[in-house]
């Protein structure tokens, strides 16, 4: 479980301006403007445990190599996206993530501070069909739209020293396809075969 939060130690005027006058003085000892809460739960610990142990022989192994900036920005979409990392030793796994952040600011029309709140669930997960075939699916719910967020499945095959993956994203403005066929090596990564396809056209 993560928090965060931001505090102004000024006070604001009746436009919203912040003034050279500390809070304690109107009665509080600061002003929250942020606060966050997130938190990620596994049904299968040992998923989570690989990912990370994973991660952190990829860092190691891209340090020490000499990371490029193509490798770095692989680094950081694994860290972030559960699904981006595919352990073909883990037969299942089933994750739920909460996130809830409120920000204050000024609203003019009504000239008075005011909370803008957003919260989104999201569940992923992945199963092996064969020891070389896995599935995996990401989805969730946007409490403050009310409406399902970007939702994909994925399609990977292990293919000994390359990996071929077919992603489709089946609704959404971002509906598409795409299926890539790239080598396992990290120092490869950058060789690759991407085909894609959206509402807007396909492309290699």
């Amino acid at each position: 479980v993560n928090f965060n939060g931001t505090f102004g130690p000024y006070s604001v005027n009746e436009n919203g301006v912040r003034v050279n006058r500390y809070a304690i003085k109107d009665g509080s000892l600061a002003r929250l403007t942020n606060f966050g809460l997130s938190f990620d739960y596994s049904l299968n610990p040992k998923a989570a445990k690989s990912r990370n142990n994973n991660i952190d022989s990829l860092r190691k192994e891209m340090t020490g190599a000499g990371m490029t900036p193509e490798q770095a920005q692989a680094l950081a979409r694994i860290s972030s996206d559960p699904n981006a990392f595919v352990d073909f030793n883990i037969p299942w796994n089933l994750a739920a993530s909460f996130s809830f952040n409120m920000a204050k600011s000024f609203n003019s029309s009504t000239r008075r501070m005011q909370s803008q709140i957003t919260s989104t669930l999201n569940l992923h997960g992945d199963f092996s069909v064969t020891p070389k075939w896995k599935v995996t699916f990401q989805s969730g719910y946007d409490f403050k739209q009310k409406e399902v967020v970007m939702t994909s499945f994925n399609i990977y095959r292990d293919l000994h020293c390359w990996d071929m993956s077919f992603g489709w994203m089946p609704f959404g403005r971002f509906r598409s396809y795409n299926v890539t066929i790239r080598a396992k090596a990290s120092i490869l990564q950058d060789l690759k075969l991407t085909k894609r396809a959206s509402s807007g056209g396909s492309y290699f």
